[in-house]
């Protein structure tokens, strides 16, 4: 079984584009154009328009997905479920 080449890896090894357009910016975040659009809506990501054209500024959009630096370098515990229980025997009577 091989691994398929996502033809991200260029991006890898490229200089960080000044803007992507919201396909690319699908692609390479993971989210919907949904989330994107709302994100931009949300002035969470900066939206560059020329020409007619929506473009996402891509350093916004890279600081939003960048964890934070390692202050606090311990990742959350996963959380525990509740034990189950098991079901009791009935009595005779």
């Amino acid at each position: 079984m091989s691994i398929q080449p996502t033809g991200l890896s260029d991006w890898e090894s490229a200089p960080a584009p000044l803007t992507v357009t919201f396909q690319t910016a699908k692609k390479l975040s993971g989210l919907g154009l949904t989330k994107l659009w709302g994100l931009a809506k949300e002035d969470r990501i900066k939206l560059v328009r020329i020409d007619g054209r929506t473009l996402i500024w891509f350093p916004s959009l890279q600081a939003l997905l960048t964890p934070p630096a390692a202050s606090n370098p311990q990742l959350p515990r996963p959380r525990r479920s509740r034990p189950h229980k098991l079901p009791q025997p009935e009595e005779s009577g």
